[in-house]
């Protein structure tokens, strides 16, 4: 899937999927209530209630999280041939 449009939106998502971190702070630090909650409170968990009910919004973050997991797996294949070409060259 696509990054969304909404920026607060696609935030969130990367948020969540890449730091795994809660969904109170992930709405908070995407800015949502930025003007009228200008520290982290309820309002911030009701509104990551709402956004992970959201069908585009868990298919994001998802499609976010099998990307980092796909380019995760390339980075330990290259890792191990390089310490495979180390240990050969000893």
């Amino acid at each position: 899937m696509e990054a969304l449009k909404d920026i607060r939106r696609e935030k969130f998502c990367q948020i969540i999927a890449l730091e795994d971190a809660d969904g109170a702070d992930a709405a908070f630090r995407a800015g949502y209530g930025a003007n009228s909650h200008p520290t982290r409170d309820n309002y911030h968990t009701l509104v990551a209630s709402r956004l992970l009910q959201r069908e585009d919004v868990c298919l994001r973050i998802n499609t976010i999280r099998q990307k980092n997991a796909e380019a995760d797996k390339d980075f330990s294949k290259s890792l191990i041939n390089n310490l495979k070409k180390i240990i050969a060259f000893d």
